[in-house]
């Protein structure tokens, strides 16, 4: 009994630690910086356009839900009960705006193709909080299949095209399915989520990306990786 005991809250333990990692608001650091890498040779436009995903995308919705636990208008910073997840919607996508306008006014180079990173991420969290009017489908689990989307569209020898299939492609796809189940299976192993919320999320989230990265990103915008 002791020994189940012991290896319940080590799971749990785990699944806290696995949750926490992959919060949705710490995922836009991976996109912003892995995309300015691939993108950017000059500093100073890497420097720009990580200031501004980390600015309006992590430290300013950070601050809001701070604020609004301390308020006692939610529970956590999860935000686990979904009555009460209107207004952090309403709050971080009215900074995802602001961080839009700030690639379109700032000196940033490709201005267009962050622009067009942070619509896709104010176009699926819209979605989201629409269906979470009626039903609690994952954050977590939306905002990591689209990391990982754009993660993998970047990742190509020819950026802002789809990488063709290869053994290093399909080994990366399956990379970036492995680390999205994990996360979902610590949703579901802390309650936040039913196994439908989860995978809802994901396949959802990956969907709306992928069509959003084929329809938005101009097909004479290619850089080549040097």
């Amino acid at each position: 009994m002791m020994q189940t005991k012991q290896h319940s809250t080590r799971v749990l333990r785990q699944a806290r630690f696995i949750s926490a990692l992959f919060n949705p608001l710490l995922l836009p650091v991976a996109v912003f910086s892995y995309s300015s890498w691939r993108l950017e040779s000059d500093p100073w436009q890497i420097l720009l356009v990580n200031g501004i995903g980390l600015t309006f995308f992590v430290l300013i919705p950070f601050m809001i839900l701070v604020r609004m636990k301390r308020n006692k208008q939610i529970t956590s910073i999860d935000v686990k009960e979904r009555t009460t997840r209107n207004l952090p919607f309403v709050y971080g996508l009215m900074s995802m705006g602001g961080g839009l306008l700030a690639f379109q006014y700032l000196p940033v180079e490709r201005s267009l193709i962050y622009s067009i990173l942070c619509m896709i991420s104010i176009n699926n969290t819209t979605i989201a909080a629409l269906i979470n009017l009626r039903w609690k489908i994952s954050i977590h689990s939306m905002a990591m299949a689209t990391t990982c989307v754009v993660l993998y569209f970047l990742s190509g020898p020819l950026v802002l095209v789809w990488p063709e299939f290869t053994i290093g492609s399909v080994l990366t796809i399956l990379l970036l399915i492995t680390i999205t189940v994990t996360v979902q299976i610590s949703r579901v192993i802390l309650d936040f989520h039913t196994v439908a919320q989860v995978t809802a999320g994901a396949i959802l989230a990956a969907i709306l990306t992928a069509i959003q990265l084929s329809l938005l990103i101009p097909d004479t915008t290619i850089y080549m990786k040097v």
